[in-house]
């Protein structure tokens, strides 16, 4: 009787380690494009697992979504050019219940920075990104992810 409880406290116990996997529906990916003169375009793309999305920076005034977020660790050597542009296709999502709105990606974003060397000795490009993936039931935690682009 022993060894039984035993194999059901086991069996329960892998069974709530394999539930408890930590999910990451979107991958990140990143790559630079030369466009002039010490000047690039830092690429940071998101691919998003079917029945995911995740947010646009902007977000409607109704909204209570985490937008995606980059901080580039600038320094002394290099400056960024405007804004982080958003490449995908934005859905405006409003649902009718609560009134509340989001502006999301799914599939594919690839958001794009421009970035002006100040120091041409410069390496890396250093940015974090916080985002968060949902579906159309639930939400994941925002997460934090970090790269250090090579541009030389």
């Amino acid at each position: 009787m022993r060894n039984k409880v035993l194999l059901l406290l086991l069996l329960l116990g892998t069974i709530g380690i394999a539930n408890a996997q930590v999910q990451h529906p979107v991958k990140w990916a990143y790559g630079k494009k030369k466009i002039g003169t010490d000047t690039y375009e830092i690429h940071l793309k998101a691919t998003i697992q079917t029945g995911w999305h995740v947010y646009a920076q902007l977000q409607p005034d109704n909204s209570v979504s985490q937008p995606t977020t980059f901080k580039f660790k600038t320094g002394n050597d290099f400056t960024l050019i405007g804004k982080v542009k958003e490449l995908g296709t934005l859905i405006k999502f409003e649902d009718p219940g609560s009134g509340l709105g989001a502006n999301e990606y799914s599939n594919i974003v690839d958001f794009v920075q421009v970035i002006k060397l100040k120091n041409p000795a410069a390496t890396v490009v250093g940015v974090t990104i916080t985002y968060q993936a949902c579906t159309d039931h639930m939400c994941l935690s925002p997460e934090d992810v970090s790269f250090n682009i090579p541009i030389k």
